[in-house]
């Protein structure tokens, strides 16, 4: 899984998820992931957060210029990530302290499990 860098696997997810990317830069990938669903903090820590995500990206595009690297991306996935970005704000107001990847990766493994019961 993405926790031991199985690089084959991220890709495999990426594309069973409906993910179609123009390059493949599996670590950049999951630095994005990673981002994602990091765990929430306080208003000021996430702002920090944010703002120092920002300046990497804003490195990078100095460095390699802008090359939108999706060519497609499920509704479905962007309608997630919204939402998760929504709880992010309201735990964050909240100045609740969520670990998303601890609490998705239990119903992930429930669903592997009842998919792929033997």
């Amino acid at each position: 899984g993405g926790s031991q860098l199985d690089c084959g696997t991220i890709m495999w997810a990426g594309k069973e998820a409906g993910i179609v990317l123009n390059r493949e830069d599996v670590m950049d990938d999951l630095s994005g992931f990673q981002f994602m669903f990091r765990d929430t903090n306080t208003p000021e820590e996430s702002r920090k957060e944010v703002m120092n995500r920002l300046e990497l990206e804003k490195a990078k595009l100095q460095e390699k210029g802008f090359d939108n690297p999706v060519e497609s991306f499920p509704p479905e996935l962007l309608l997630f990530f919204r939402s998760l970005n929504l709880l992010r704000g309201l735990c964050s107001s909240l100045e609740v302290r969520q670990p998303f990847i601890k609490t998705l990766s239990h119903w992930a493994r429930l669903a592997l499990r009842q998919r792929y019961a033997a």
